[in-house]
């Protein structure tokens, strides 16, 4: 687009930018350079001076400066929302990783900025272990007069059998609740990581 522009001081404005901008992606570069061509060529043809375009538009380095800030804005937001999801990923299957991956989550989870002492709390609590140790608390047996007992109904007053709907409730909640928690919480995090990119730009 830079071939529509005829003046020579706006061309050369244009190629001190583009150059100021060697170091962004090639995509997010040429948008920047197009988009200063657009406001440039809009400008001149209402009647506007290219002296008090350039002027308006500021420095070229300046321009370039403002590009480089959002663009690390950008990084910082999709990193920390990449993350969040690999924290909450780790919370709830990386117990299967013979336990290492839920520690890792848990590190990470700590150690994250966007997250609040109760949501750090509550998916450290909800559960241990993440669905793996959901899955070990169930297959705990309990010995009741004589017969063992899983889930439910190893904790109820009178065992029922182990098919009991009252033991399909509490396998499904002690899977659920934990899917709820930890989603929720991700939610909130995400939330609060696109907040933390957004004051980061200035």
């Amino acid at each position: 687009m830079k071939s529509s522009i005829n003046d020579s001081r706006a061309r050369r404005y244009l190629d001190e930018l583009d150059a100021d901008l060697l170091d962004l992606p090639v995509r997010d570069r040429r948008e920047i350079v197009e988009s200063v061509v657009e406001h440039i060529s809009i400008a001149m043809s209402s009647g506007h001076p290219v002296e008090e375009v350039l002027q308006k538009l500021g420095d070229p380095l300046t321009v370039s400066e403002e590009a480089h800030s959002r663009n690390a804005s950008g990084w910082r937001r999709k990193s920390s929302i990449f993350y969040e999801i690999a924290v909450t990923t780790l919370l709830l299957v990386g117990g299967l990783l013979l336990g290492v991956g839920w520690i890792v989550g848990l590190v990470m989870l700590w150690a994250s900025k966007s997250r609040t002492l109760l949501n750090k709390i509550a998916c450290t609590l909800i559960w241990p272990g993440g669905l793996l140790g959901a899955w070990l608390f169930l297959g705990i047996p309990v010995r009741s007069e004589g017969h063992f007992y899983f889930g439910a109904d190893a904790y109820s007053v009178h065992p029922a059998p182990p098919t009991s709907v009252w033991t399909l409730l509490f396998i499904t909640a002690a899977y659920a609740i934990p899917l709820l928690v930890q989603l929720t919480f991700l939610a909130r995090s995400l939330r609060g990581a696109r907040t933390s990119a957004a004051g980061g730009r200035h």
